[in-house]
Parts: C-alpha cells; sequence; structure tokens
C-alpha cells in the first residue's frame, strides 16, 4: 500500500467524524439563531436546507461506511425534524415547516448516494 493509500486510510474516519461534527453545529446554530434582517443569500430557504442537510450526510456515510448508507440518510433526517421542532419551541421568531424538512431530507438523500458513489470508487470502505 503506498503512503498516501495508508494516510488516507488512517485519517479518513476521524476527519470525516470532526467534519460531521462541525458541519452539525454549523446547522444548529442557523437552525435556532433569531432573524436577523434580509437573508444573507439569495437563494431560496429550501435550496439552502438541501445543500446544508447533503454537506451533513456526505461525510457522515463516509464515517459510517457504505454498508451503512440507510442508517447515516436516517440519522441526518432525524436530526433535521429534531432541529425544525426545536426551531417552533425557541422564542426567535423562527417556525417548524414541513417542506423544510421534506428539503433537510432530499439533501441528505443527495449526500448519502454522493457518499455511496465515492466509496463504490474507494478501495478504503470502512
Amino acid at each position: 500500500m503506498s503512503q498516501m493509500n495508508s494516510l488516507y486510510k488512517r485519517w479518513h474516519r476521524p476527519v470525516c467524524a470532526v467534519s460531521t461534527l462541525c458541519i452539525a453545529i454549523a446547522i444548529t446554530y442557523l437552525s435556532l439563531k433569531g432573524h436577523a434582517g434580509p437573508p444573507a443569500l439569495n437563494v431560496s430557504d429550501k435550496i439552502q436546507h438541501a445543500i446544508a442537510y447533503c454537506a451533513l450526510a456526505a461525510p457522515l456515510t463516509i464515517y459510517l461506511g457504505k454498508a451503512n448508507w440507510l442508517r447515516a440518510f436516517i440519522i441526518a433526517v432525524a436530526y433535521g425534524l429534531l432541529m425544525e421542532g426545536l426551531q417552533s419551541m425557541t422564542g426567535t421568531g423562527r417556525t417548524a415547516s414541513w417542506l423544510d424538512a421534506l428539503a433537510n431530507a432530499a439533501g441528505a438523500s443527495v449526500g448519502c448516494y454522493i457518499a455511496w458513489l465515492f466509496l463504490q470508487k474507494s478501495r478504503f470502505d470502512t
């Protein structure tokens, strides 16, 4: 095994774990903070949700491994439902939305699929 392959084999799981945690923290902050003026991005709210949960699900899927893509999807969707529920309970003026939850699930499915494809091509599945 080449030195690069050995390095990848040793570090890809911790890097994916830290990436997933950082993305989850960012999603939590952005989901639960109050609105502060106009949106920063001129992009649909649903597209933003999909991108965020795609970014969450991809490293989570790589961390868990190709065979556990469904588990990664369920975790990401459950996290999205939790965030939607917490939004309705905080006093920030944000509300829960089934359409947001659907966008979260769509993004998570894309993230899982991209990671699954990556792992199909990779020899380093966990």
